[in-house]
């Protein structure tokens, strides 16, 4: 029972992540392969992003796929292309309060602070209790010289016992 109760889970995520099955063993054309797509969450590195890009090719029309092409190459540190595969993700319809949130962070470490404090402020609409993308849009503003408007998002966030108000103070 509890193995069952296991399987019907893992393949309740699936569904519910948007991506649609394949029956009886079969790739159908349009369809993720469930075991292509587990081996690629398992990868890690160049290897992980060398699977995604190969799903990302064969299903060009899902968002899940390009989301999580850009976690791995946001892991290996290409920004720049993570950057591009989040904004397909969102483009393909992925909600906003978690792309947004991803594209922010990379144009963060792009330097890019003006456009990393727009996406921040699109991740809050979509979200406004999200601690990150409160975080995110602080940071944004301070590096962008904005310190009266970053001041109270920041103090917001201090009195918190975790890291983000450690980051914030």
């Amino acid at each position: 029972p509890r193995a069952g109760l296991a399987l019907g889970l893992c393949w309740t995520f699936l569904a519910l992540a948007c991506l649609p099955l394949s029956h009886g063993g079969e790739e159908r054309p349009g369809k993720v392969d469930p075991s292509a797509l587990s081996r690629a969450r398992r990868a890690g590195g160049s290897e992980a992003v060398r699977l995604y890009r190969a799903l990302a090719a064969a299903h060009p029309g899902s968002a899940v796929i390009r989301y999580e092409l850009g976690g791995a190459l946001y892991e290996e540190k290409d920004f720049k292309e993570a950057l591009a595969a989040y904004r397909k993700a969102a483009e393909l319809g992925r909600p906003a309060k978690r792309v947004q949130l991803r594209i922010g962070k990379c144009l963060a470490k792009l330097k890019r602070h003006a456009e990393s404090e727009a996406a921040y402020r699109l991740a809050l609409k979509a979200d406004p209790g999200s601690v990150a993308a409160k975080f995110g849009l602080g940071s944004a503003l301070f590096y962008q010289d904005k310190a009266a408007e970053a001041a109270p998002v920041l103090e917001e966030l201090a009195p918190r016992e975790d890291d983000w108000g450690a980051y914030a103070r």
